[in-house]
């Protein structure tokens, strides 16, 4: 499953993924970073001048393909305005804590292969590192969110729906 960030439909056209790995960050974490916080972490080989400089650049970027909406940089940090965003882990987390099937359903649905699956920066480890952290919490919640949904069906008599859930969950994590 690839990173897809869709902007009134159609999807986001940026030159650099480290714009998408800002964006990722961003809603993921849902807090603001620091500027220097950011660029230290996607542009760790560079300096500090030539790290905030690119931070500024992919800053620019991402504000114009978004038409200056939900990005907020000032001149110390950078945050999402989740007001009219729609992101589907957040999504997946509310779920998870839902006990009737037709919420944990949709929550299972949402679910389409690992977090931000192929997603890199060859030369920022420690964003792969966080990356690689947030796909192992992703993958518990969708394993709750399975073991839920088959009890939740079961309980309903939907026999099939419990197998299909219960079956998902051994293809996640076969032990």
């Amino acid at each position: 499953v690839k990173l897809e960030v869709l902007v009134d439909g159609a999807p986001l056209v940026v030159d650099t993924r480290k714009a998408f790995a800002i964006l990722a960050l961003l809603a993921v974490e849902a807090r603001a970073f620091a500027r220097d916080e950011l660029a230290a972490l996607l542009w760790p080989e560079a300096d500090d001048e030539s790290a905030r400089g690119a931070l500024r650049r992919t800053l620019s970027v991402l504000r114009a393909a978004l038409g200056d909406r939900w990005l907020r940089v000032d001149r110390t940090s950078v945050a999402l305005d989740r007001a009219g965003t729609w992101i589907d882990r957040t999504a997946l987390e509310a779920a998870a804590r839902a006990a009737d099937a037709v919420t944990l359903r949709e929550a299972a649905e949402l679910s389409r292969g690992s977090f931000l699956a192929g997603f890199s920066l060859r030369d920022s480890p420690d964003f792969d590192d966080w990356r690689a952290t947030r796909a192992s919490a992703v993958e518990r919640s969708v394993a709750e969110v399975l073991d839920r949904l088959a009890i939740a069906a079961e309980a309903e008599g939907d026999t099939s729906g419990a197998l299909a859930a219960a079956s998902r969950r051994v293809d996640l994590d076969p032990l």
